[in-house]
């Protein structure tokens, strides 16, 4: 007797429950193949600041994320350990960057105020950014 007839069971009622797991099974494995297929698409870009206190950057959908970098790969800096310059960052779509970046609907914002030393809009720099365009995946908050 193989494996698979050891399964079948005499009784009707007990076959169907075995056909309806199966097909379970196998709904979740095309889930997960659909799931594997849809991955995140990066936008890459370039800005140049223009000076003011804020300004919004339009990329036409909702990113998941952005990273904001100088034209020289700068995202912050020090000086003798007092001040910091904030010129990029990291921000997620609800948690931004500190007060210089901000995921909106459509794109994201950007800062200027020297007094605080957010630099991510300042006049005539050139930044880089890398957008992450949604896919089917969530931000997991981790406590």
């Amino acid at each position: 007797m193989s494996v698979l007839q050891e399964w079948i069971p005499d009784n009707e009622s007990t076959f169907k429950k075995f056909r309806d797991w199966i097909n379970q099974v196998v709904s979740i494995i095309n889930t997960q193949e659909d799931t594997m297929t849809n991955k995140t698409e990066v936008i890459f870009g370039t800005y140049t600041g223009d000076g003011n206190t804020s300004r919004f950057i339009n990329l036409g959908f909702t990113p998941v994320a952005v990273e904001v970098y100088t034209n020289n790969g700068k995202q912050a800096g020090a000086t003798g350990g007092f001040n910091n310059y904030y010129y990029g960052g990291l921000a997620l779509n609800g948690h931004p960057c500190k007060d210089v970046i901000e995921v909106t609907e459509n794109g994201f914002n950007v800062f200027y105020n020297s007094g605080k030393d957010i630099l991510s809009n300042v006049q005539g720099m050139i930044y880089y950014f890398k957008a992450y365009k949604p896919s089917s995946h969530e931000i997991i908050n981790i406590t």
